[in-house]
């Protein structure tokens, strides 16, 4: 079986094995038909706090979906809103479970009650045995209800502990965006100090562009590539060749090629949305918002109140110790009822009177203390009830204020988002400003930079003939001795001495 913890609910719900081979969806889709939570109602994680998406397959999530390591769902509708349909339908199931425990230990009660003071006889006697029977069942039915309960509320401590951790985690990636973000803040305040000390000369620079005439070869090569060439692109801070536009016998200067005629007054436009950008005031209100909300989150994300269920622990633990002297009280029912049984068949066998009334006697105390201890269990099975239901509606409690804490961090999130869009926008434009900013100093590097190289190309193939020249000559003597040497030794009885030398 697949199992699956409504955390919000606080019920199991268990499902076909073969689900595990579809993805989350296919789960959510029949968790729905049960629930009635709609899918997008629905978010399921498991121990760990990781949580399960819906495209993924189930088997990529290694472990869960047992039943001691279940999947963990919350119904957000539920949590928001506890009076939905989902919330109403768990507390209808809770309480008609509970009606009916208590509505058929009840009715075995009243039959005990109804046997006891009448006067013995054999009928008496197998009447009390098939009312053990029906005591031992019925405290049996309230054990395994009083298991689950505890059993459930050990889930619900373990599915919570489950949010928290998830918790943390958004915790942790929401400081941590938060520090990118000062960091992308610096960062502009940066673009914005070296924007303005530019603009206030970018009516000088782009006289001085007007001035820088373009070389004739420079001009013959946009000449060449004119048919593909584009226009100036301010909004993504690429400059590519314009077709030229300037008064024929006059030079084309750097400006020409940058910016035809009519978008001189683009240039300038540009020039005042970087001013417009950076003497933004909201800036800073941005700044300071962020901030607030920074603060909001990091006091939620230290509320120790809220995360920690202060003596949850020591509660389960004694849950367990009661548990286990119900399981205990169930064994001893056990054996009252066998002690019925076999009493009730020794008379029958034998068929002696003289007995029946020991026996009828002893048979009653047996049967009143199985009842005392199905009072008893009843008794633990209502305080098992209630503290399941304080429990769960101290994690419900918590859960709207996880998912209020999410939200809050998701609109957070969503400002830091737009305002890092601003902060690439003006990245972008002081690129280009400072493209155009630095053109003429740059444009004249580059033509002594050609020149440089040019001169340098010469020098070093001059430099690399020469050295191949005595390079070559070098190797040819070199040969030539050794071809002198070679023919002596080759005629001489020392050349065993000198295999190597040839």
């Amino acid at each position: 079986m697949l199992h699956v913890f409504h955390l919000d609910g606080g019920r199991m719900h268990n499902f076909d094995v073969s689900l595990s081979t579809e993805t989350v969806l296919a789960l959510q889709t029949e968790f729905s038909k049960v629930t009635r939570v709609p899918v997008a109602e629905q978010i399921l994680l498991v121990s760990g706090g990781e949580i399960l998406l819906s495209k993924r397959p189930l088997s990529s999530y290694t472990g869960a979906g047992t039943e001691s390591n279940p999947i963990f769902l919350i119904a957000k509708s539920a949590v928001v809103t506890p009076s939905s349909d989902a919330s109403s339908l768990t507390q209808s199931d809770y309480k008609d479970e509970l009606h009916q425990l208590l509505k058929n230990a009840e009715e075995v009660e009243k039959e005990v009650e109804q046997w006891i003071g009448r006067a013995p006889s054999f009928t008496f006697l197998q009447c009390f045995a098939s009312t053990a029977k029906k005591i031992e069942r019925s405290c049996q039915e309230l054990v395994s209800a009083c298991s689950q309960m505890v059993n459930e509320q050990h889930l619900l401590h373990q599915g919570w502990c489950s949010v928290v951790a998830n918790l943390e985690d958004t915790f942790a990636a929401f400081f941590q965006h938060v520090e990118r973000f000062r960091h992308k803040h610096i960062k502009s305040l940066q673009y914005r100090r070296e924007a303005r000390n530019i603009l206030i000369h970018f009516d000088d620079d782009i006289q001085l562009l007007k001035k820088v005439p373009l070389l004739p070869c420079l001009v013959n090569s946009i000449d060449l590539a004119s048919s593909s060439s584009a226009s100036v692109s301010l909004s993504s801070s690429s400059i590519a060749v314009p077709p030229r536009a300037h008064l024929p016998g006059q030079p084309l200067t750097l400006f020409d090629w940058i910016s035809s005629k009519e978008s001189e007054h683009s240039l300038l436009e540009f020039a005042d949305d970087v001013r417009s950008v950076i003497d933004e005031d909201s800036d800073s209100q941005v700044i300071g918002c962020i901030e607030r909300w920074h603060e909001y989150i990091k006091e939620r994300a230290g509320a120790v109140d809220m995360k920690e269920i202060r003596g949850l622990g020591q509660r389960l633990v004694s849950l367990n110790e009661f548990l286990q002297s119900i399981l205990k009280t169930k064994d001893a029912q056990s054996e009252y009822r066998e002690y019925v049984t076999k009493q009730e068949q020794r008379v029958m066998s034998c068929g002696d009177k003289t007995v029946l009334d020991d026996v009828c006697s002893s048979v009653t105390q047996a049967l009143h203390e199985m009842s005392m201890n199905q009072k008893r269990i009843l008794d633990f099975l209502k305080r098992f009830y209630k503290a399941k239901l304080e429990l769960l509606e101290s994690i419900r409690r918590r859960l709207a204020w996880v998912l209020d804490t999410h939200k809050e961090i998701q609109i957070v999130d969503t400002k830091i988002m737009l305002y890092s869009e601003r902060v690439y926008k003006l990245r972008r434009q002081f690129e280009l400003l400072k493209q155009l900013h630095e053109a003429s100093a740059l444009y004249m590097m580059a033509a002594g930079e050609v020149v440089r190289r040019r001169n340098f190309s010469q020098e070093y193939t001059s430099w690399a003939t020469r050295l191949m020249q005595a390079a070559t000559q070098v190797r040819e003597e070199e040969l030539q001795r050794r071809k002198w040497f070679g023919r002596r030794l080759q005629r001489h009885f020392l050349k065993s001495l000198f295999p190597g030398i040839k």
